[in-house]
């Protein structure tokens, strides 16, 4: 499922599909066998900060 949210567009999981557990299951144990160097270069750090008062999607 996808929504626009400014000019982002935000993707998630469809939570009625019988494919989402077993899916997340696959990639939870593929994020753990990353090493740290890999998942460092897979997911970089913010280099710019964000603009003030703008709010964070996707993080809970």
């Amino acid at each position: 499922m996808a929504k626009q949210i400014g000019r982002s567009r935000v993707f998630s999981f469809n939570p009625k599909s019988p494919f989402v557990k077993p899916l997340k299951e696959i990639l939870s144990i593929y994020y753990n066998s990353l090493s740290i160097e890999e998942k460092e270069k897979l997911f970089p750090t913010r280099r710019r900060p964000r603009e003030k008062g703008k709010p964070v999607y996707g993080r809970t």
